[in-house]
């Protein structure tokens, strides 16, 4: 239990630096030395490459951690299930290089009327993809001898570094713009090249290739695997897809805005992705066991605690991001894409909302339900961004973004209602509604004569202090509360007469 705890914080501790250090590069450094039309370039690149990830991995990395358990003790077939899983990685990768060169001038085409700039950088999507595929297999066979803080780090901290360095090269002239792409290629290869060093050296990967692997197996790999990459085609397809249409119908300064401000709301999640670690095996073992009645507290338990957080957070962005942009190099330009970081706002507030209702469906005997549900999200995803962003610009790339994953959550909550007799609501999610009105209308007022930065601190400083000091007596969480009340023993410990 002391690995995982380790792992757990070390791997929270780079996530939570990797944040940090991207909004130093997204808020301060691009803009500071990048054109808005460059952003949105360089944002086009690594989310095309992302896109297609999925299909590059052919759900591979999932279906390797499946079925690590039943490989342990023989090595000899797990070198053969190794040898199988990464040919079929690198035929795909292969397969995807061969049709981007074929198509290199139909796929240019579709950005050559708004994003032309794209089309002499499609090779550049295509390595980052490759590379990122060998790093998710690779770090996937990390994960399952224990160790999640090398591919954390790689992923989360020494890419955003080298990112900053990168731009600060650039920024003090040293490099072109050119350059610049080359040494993001040689970000993302090096990030595959330690993976690979590290599962070989210290984690005894090993390929098999002597054999050929059993019909049985490869029918349980492929059966697996895709259903992973189903789920994965269709996460993929809803994070990244209005990028790409908002660059060939807007153009590139469109994307550089819209992917700055969908990424300020991003920071809403975190706790949620943090907590769904933690929380996934208790879930996993209520269902194996039939225990729905903790099913449902931990349900209703998570739901109003990320309810909580999330709504704070999200009242901190709201209410700040003018002044934010204010201050921020070419903040008027990016005051454009207001409404989609309030749209953004709201979709991860309700999805906060919503709790590990998806986390429920995925291991419960309805997983397929789920996947259905992010197969008609991934299309209506597609289709609002079609219809809203030729229509209403940038306006319409943040209802893309909202109304399809907001479909989603009340598609998912109907179900776990149906299927569980969970409740929609509890009476502390009404209560949730007091602080969150009271703070909201107070940082909506709070605008005194003061320094920008200044105001921003302090307002989100008495934001939180009246939002808790409404929820505490509410006692709309006992872990809140409790979790204040042990910290604040710490900081003012009562001395006994």
């Amino acid at each position: 239990m002391g690995i995982v705890i380790r792992q757990s914080i070390w791997g929270s501790l780079f996530s939570y630096t990797g944040v940090i250090l991207g909004y130093l590069a997204t808020l301060v450094l691009f803009p500071k030395y990048f054109s808005i039309e460059e952003i949105g370039l360089i944002r086009l690149i690594v989310s095309n490459a992302m896109m297609f990830l999925p299909l590059a991995v052919v759900g591979m990395n999932g279906t390797w951690i499946k079925i690590f358990p039943y490989l342990q003790e023989t090595k000899d077939l797990r070198g053969k299930v190794l040898s199988y899983q990464l040919m079929i990685v690198l035929t795909t990768c292969f397969c995807i290089a061969l049709v981007t060169t074929l198509l290199k001038d139909p796929l240019g085409g579709l950005f050559e009327s708004k994003s032309p700039l794209y089309k002499d950088y499609l090779y550049v999507s295509l390595i980052i993809l490759i590379a990122q595929a060998l790093f998710e297999f690779f770090s996937s066979y990390s994960t399952t001898h224990l160790n999640i803080i090398v591919p954390n780090f790689l992923r989360e901290t020494l890419l955003r570094i080298i990112n900053i360095l990168d731009i600060l090269l650039f920024g003090f002239g040293l490099i072109t713009f050119d350059g610049f792409i080359e040494i993001l290629i040689i970000n993302y290869a090096l990030s595959t090249f330690i993976i690979v060093i590290y599962t070989v050296v210290k984690q005894g990967f090993r390929v098999n290739f002597n054999k050929l692997l059993r019909k049985a197996w490869r029918r349980k790999i492929n059966k697996f695997s895709g259903f992973i990459l189903t789920l994965g085609t269709g996460g993929s397809i809803i994070s990244n897809v209005g990028f790409l249409i908002t660059s060939i119908f807007l153009g590139l300064t469109e994307n550089g805005i819209l992917t700055t401000c969908i990424f300020i709301g991003l920071v809403i999640e975190m706790p949620k992705r943090i907590a769904s670690q933690i929380i996934t095996p208790f879930i996993s073992t209520f269902l194996k066991h039939g225990d729905i009645e903790e099913l449902r507290k931990t349900y209703s338990s998570t739901s109003v605690n990320l309810f909580l957080i999330g709504s704070l957070i999200g009242i901190g962005i709201v209410t700040n991001v003018v002044d934010l942009f204010s201050i921020i190099p070419q903040g008027n330009e990016f005051m454009a894409g207001y409404w989609v970081v309030v749209l953004v706002v709201i979709s991860k507030v309700t999805n906060m909302y919503f709790g590990v209702s998806s986390e429920i469906l995925m291991y419960s005997r309805y997983r397929k339900l789920m996947l259905n549900i992010l197969i008609i999200t991934s299309i209506l995803v597609i289709i609002s961004n079609l219809v809203f962003i030729p229509t209403l610009g940038l306006l319409g790339a943040g209802i893309a973004y909202f109304l399809p994953m907001f479909i989603s959550q009340i598609v998912r909550v109907f179900w776990i209602r149906k299927l569980f007799n969970f409740p929609f609501f509890v009476l502390s999610h009404w209560k949730t509604i007091i602080p969150i009105l009271a703070s909201l209308f107070f940082a909506l007022l709070f605008n005194p004569e003061m320094t920008i930065a200044i105001k921003i601190v302090v307002r989100s400083m008495l934001t939180t202090a009246i939002f808790l000091a409404l929820a505490l007596p509410l006692k709309i969480s006992p872990e809140l509360n409790m979790t204040l009340k042990k910290a604040f023993d710490i900081i003012l410990p009562v001395r006994k007469q």
